[in-house]
């Protein structure tokens, strides 16, 4: 019989790149004979017991199995998610029952929070994780004042509870050497103890196509969220703008909030930004774009610009950690300082106006993720991990 592995994750259908690894991680599992279950906490409201349901008298913590994204698992309530602090807490009887019958679990994120009723209850583990909490940020970039209180006060207990959880684990991995060193600095996890595993690129689906070069400035991601840091870009564009005024910045993902389209109207470059959303299927983005762009503070890979590469797109990106494990300064894209908007522009214009340049860092981009982050590559090595998880006490059959 195949072996029933728990794979704790964030919620799959509000998610991008915990989505993307957590179904990269299922269906190598699947192909591989283990038998993988998801579970992890709803992230709508409407799914969880809230402050006002409780006063109303509702006490019930739900848990619901199902198929979510394809993937066989179960949503499990929250409780009082207005607080953040006890999303992983007040539901930990049902988070127990979830994982009775694992033989193994692995913490698949994001970051590693979801693995705490697994370390809480003395069950063995793994993490597959992204980021860190103090790499990651608390804030979201919402306008809500409240929200901002809720996670400021949340981050002294959340960052204790992401310290136990790592320590607590059999094996860490993580998906960069950025990664690791802040693993190795917040924790007491050895260096010794830690692997890296990069994140996994679908290089059939990540692919170039023909393009004209139009001059287009992609960016795919959360840019309100503050770490993302989108007023750099905004700032470097318009110095774009003034050597290419045909130039074009495309925002890929979320609704502007207040805050960018306040500075985009005073930088006076409306007419030369799109944001088309969230969009079903990313890649013809990738694919369309001249040059991709990170000007962000913290990243702790950069999944985007690994995509963008694999699409044969140079990435420009400040210096601000992961990214600097896939661009070599001046031979396929370009690290810049963080927060300089002027050394961030200047560094897109050298792309726009050297074709050749381009098509030279064009190739040793896709040459660089075909050869060391192809999801190939990443099966191997996160399947032999996998294999020598702790196993529980629990049955190891399917259920």
């Amino acid at each position: 019989m195949s072996e029933y592995i728990g794979l704790p994750t964030l919620d799959v259908r509000e998610t991008a790149g915990t989505a993307t690894v957590t179904q990269f991680t299922y269906d190598l599992l699947s192909e591989n004979d283990y038998e993988p279950y998801i579970l992890f906490n709803s992230i709508p409201w409407d799914e969880c017991l809230t402050i006002k349901d409780f006063m109303k008298g509702n006490r019930e913590v739900n848990s619901q199995e199902g198929t979510y994204n394809g993937m066989k698992g179960v949503r499990i309530s929250r409780v009082f998610p207005e607080l953040a602090v006890t999303n992983y807490l007040l539901n930990d009887r049902r988070w127990q029952q979830a994982l009775e019958n694992t033989h193994k679990n692995l913490v698949v994120g994001g970051t590693c929070l979801q693995g705490l009723p697994l370390a809480r209850n003395d069950i063995p583990f793994g993490c597959w994780i992204g980021t860190t909490l103090r790499d990651q940020g608390l804030s979201d970039g919402s306008d809500s004042y409240l929200r901002l209180l809720r996670d400021t006060l949340s981050s002294i207990a959340l960052y204790r509870f992401e310290k136990y959880v790592l320590e607590q684990a059999a094996t860490v991995i993580v998906q960069s050497g950025h990664t690791k060193a802040s693993v190795v600095e917040t924790t007491d996890v050895s260096p010794n103890n830690i692997k890296v595993i990069p994140f996994p690129i679908d290089i059939n689906k990540f692919k170039p196509t023909e393009r004209n070069h139009s001059n287009e400035i992609l960016f795919v991601g959360r840019f309100n969220a503050p770490r993302k840091n989108i007023f750099n870009l905004l700032i470097a564009f318009d110095k774009v703008l003034e050597r290419f005024p045909d130039a074009t910045l495309t925002l890929v993902g979320e609704e502007p909030n207040t805050g960018v389209l306040k500075k985009i109207k005073e930088l006076g470059i409306k007419s030369s930004v799109k944001f088309p959303g969230t969009v079903p299927d990313v890649v013809p983005y990738y694919q369309h774009a001249t040059v991709f762009v990170l000007p962000s503070d913290q990243e702790g890979l950069g999944i985007v610009g690994l995509e963008a590469q694999s699409c044969a797109t140079p990435v420009v990106s400040t210096d601000c950690g992961g990214p600097t494990e896939y661009i070599e300064h001046g031979g396929n894209g370009y690290i810049v300082p963080r927060d300089d908007p002027s050394k961030l522009a200047a560094h897109i214009e050298r792309l726009l106006a050297d074709e050749e340049l381009w098509e030279s860092f064009a190739y040793m981009s896709r040459k660089n993720v075909v050869e060391n982050f192809s999801e190939e590559i990443v099966a191997s090595a996160l399947l032999e991990e996998i294999e020598s998880l702790p196993t529980t006490s629990n049955s190891s059959t399917v259920r």
